[in-house]
C-alpha cells in the first residue's frame, strides 16, 4: 500500500518568537480590594484598598531575612515551630504594606479605624493586623501578598 502524496510543498512552520523576559517583569505593587469578611465569597467590596509590594521587594526580602536569623539551626537545619514561620510570614506582611486609602471617602493615604484617620506605618499596620476585631485585615493582605500572579500582567490572547 502506497500513501498518497500531494504535489503541493511542504510549507515550514512559522517560527516561534522567543520568549522575552520583559513580558513578564513583576510590578513592584500591587493595589488589594479589601472586601466585606461577613461574605468573603460574595466578594462584597469595602472601599478599602492598599497597595502592597511583591515578594521579591526589598522590604519584603529584608523582613524574612531578618526573622530568619531569629531561627534556631540544628544539626544545620533549621529548627522552627510552625508559630516561628507565622511570626515570619507576619513581619513580611507588614513591611510590604506601602499605603491605604478609602475610596468611599475623602480619606487620602489614610483609612478610619473607630472614627479616626488612621495614616499607613508600621506601628498602625502591625496594631491593625494584630488587634482581633481587624485581624482579618491582614489575612486577606497576606493572601494577596502570596498570589505572585496578581503583580503581573494578564498574558496577551491571540
Amino acid at each position: 500500500m502506497t500513501s498518497p502524496s500531494t504535489d503541493a510543498p511542504l510549507i515550514p512552520a512559522a517560527k516561534p518568537k522567543p520568549f522575552d523576559l520583559a513580558d513578564r517583569y513583576a510590578a513592584p505593587t500591587a493595589d488589594v480590594v479589601i472586601v466585606d469578611p461577613a461574605d468573603l465569597t460574595a466578594k462584597i467590596d469595602t472601599g478599602l484598598r492598599i497597595r502592597i509590594r511583591s515578594m521579591y521587594s526589598d522590604e519584603a526580602k529584608q523582613a524574612a531575612t531578618s526573622e530568619r536569623a531569629k531561627l534556631k539551626l540544628v544539626n544545620g537545619k533549621v529548627d522552627a515551630s510552625d508559630a516561628q514561620w507565622e511570626v515570619n510570614l507576619f513581619e513580611q506582611t507588614v513591611a510590604i504594606v506601602d499605603g491605604w486609602w478609602d475610596e468611599n471617602g475623602d480619606v487620602a493615604d489614610c483609612i478610619v479605624v473607630a472614627g479616626v484617620a488612621t495614616p499607613c506605618t508600621a506601628d498602625t499596620v502591625r496594631a491593625v493586623f494584630t488587634d482581633p476585631r481587624t485581624a482579618w485585615l491582614q489575612k486577606q493582605v497576606q493572601g494577596a501578598y502570596l498570589d505572585i500572579g496578581r503583580f503581573f500582567p494578564k498574558p496577551k490572547t491571540a
